[in-house]
C-alpha cells in the first residue's frame, strides 16, 4: 500500500479499509477484491450507504449477489457491478448499429481461451460474453440451455422474451484466445472481434455488412486509445463518477447483474437456466 501510494501520489494509505472509512469518509469505493471476499467487503461498504464500484462476480455465488443486492436496496446505496464489456467502444457501437436496424434476431458469440483449467471459469471469466450477449440482446433472456464441452466449457444457448437467439462457444481449453461477436438485425450483420489485450486479435475491429456489402470498417485502435479504453474499463469507471455526479442509478446494478451471473452458475453446473 505505501509503494502504490508513493507511486500515484496518494496522500495516505491504510491496511484496513474500516479505517480508512472512518477518517476520510469517502465520496466512493472502488471494491477491486477476489470474489470471495466480496460478500463480507462490499456487504458492509453498502450498509455503510457508500457508494461502491465492486468487481466482478460480486460474490461467490448468485445468493451472495442477491443478498448484496438486497443490502444496497435497504440503505438506497449507488453501486455498480464490473462487466467491462458493456462500456467497451466497440459494443457500444455495435449495440446501435444493430438497434437501427430493428430488434436483433439473432446473436452469438465466440469465447476462447487456452489453458485455463479453473472449474468455475464460467462464473469468473466467461460471464463476460453472457454478459455481454444480454446487453446486445433486445430484451430480458427467460431461459438457457447448456451443453457441457471438454471439461470446464459449454455450449449455451439463451432464450430472449420475444423468442430471440443468443449463443455461446465458452471453449476455455483450446488454442486460441479469441471473443468474438456477431449479431443480426433486418438486413445487418455486425460482427466485432479483440476487445481484450490478450486476445490474439486484439486490438480488434468492427464489421457492418448491409446487404452482403461491407458498409463500415472500423479499427478499436484508431486514434490511438489506451488499452483501458478500448476493453471498457476507463469507460465504467468513468459512467460510474458521471451517474454519482448527476444523481442517476449506475449501472449495470446488482439486480441487472444476477440473470447474467445466474446463468454463468448454471453453466458451471451444467444445467439449464429459468428467469
Amino acid at each position: 500500500a505505501e509503494d502504490a501510494a508513493q507511486r500515484y501520489g496518494f496522500g495516505a494509505h491504510y491496511a484496513d479499509y474500516r479505517t480508512m472509512l472512518d477518517d476520510v469518509a469517502p465520496d466512493a469505493v472502488w471494491a477491486l477484491v477476489p470474489y470471495q471476499a466480496m460478500r463480507a467487503v462490499a456487504g458492509d461498504l453498502l450498509s455503510r450507504g457508500v457508494p461502491t464500484f465492486m468487481e466482478k462476480p460480486p460474490g461467490a455465488s448468485v445468493r451472495e449477489a442477491r443478498e448484496l443486492a438486497e443490502i444496497a436496496q435497504a440503505h438506497g446505496t449507488p453501486h455498480q457491478v464490473a462487466l467491462n464489456r458493456r462500456y467497451a467502444p466497440l459494443l457500444r457501437r455495435m449495440q446501435a448499429l444493430l438497434a437501427e436496424a430493428g430488434r436483433p434476431t439473432a446473436l452469438s458469440c465466440q469465447f476462447y481461451r487456452y489453458r485455463r483449467e479453473e472449474p468455475t471459469f464460467a462464473y469468473g471469466t466467461g460471464i463476460h460474453g453472457l454478459d455481454a450477449l444480454r446487453f446486445l440482446g433486445p430484451g430480458e433472456v427467460v431461459e438457457a440451455y447448456v451443453r457441457p464441452v471438454g471439461g470446464n466449457g459449454a455450449l449455451v444457448t439463451m432464450v430472449f422474451a420475444g423468442g430471440e437467439i443468443a449463443q455461446m462457444e465458452m471453449l476455455p481449453q483450446v488454442g486460441v484466445q479469441m471473443e468474438r461477436y456477431v449479431g443480426h438485425a433486418g438486413s445487418r450483420t455486425v460482427v466485432i472481434d479483440g476487445l481484450y489485450g490478450p486476445l490474439t486479435t486484439y486490438p480488434g475491429y468492427l464489421h457492418l455488412y448491409d446487404e452482403g456489402r461491407l458498409a463500415l470498417a472500423l479499427e478499436a485502435a484508431a486514434g490511438d486509445p489506451p488499452p483501458e479504453e478500448i476493453c471498457g474499463f476507463y469507460g465504467e469507471s468513468a459512467a460510474f463518477v458521471e451517474a454519482l455526479r448527476e444523481g442517476r442509478r449506475p449501472s449495470p446494478s446488482l439486480a441487472e447483474a444476477l440473470p447474467s451471473l445466474g446463468i454463468a452458475e448454471a453453466v458451471n453446473a451444467g444445467r439449464p437456466w429459468r428467469a
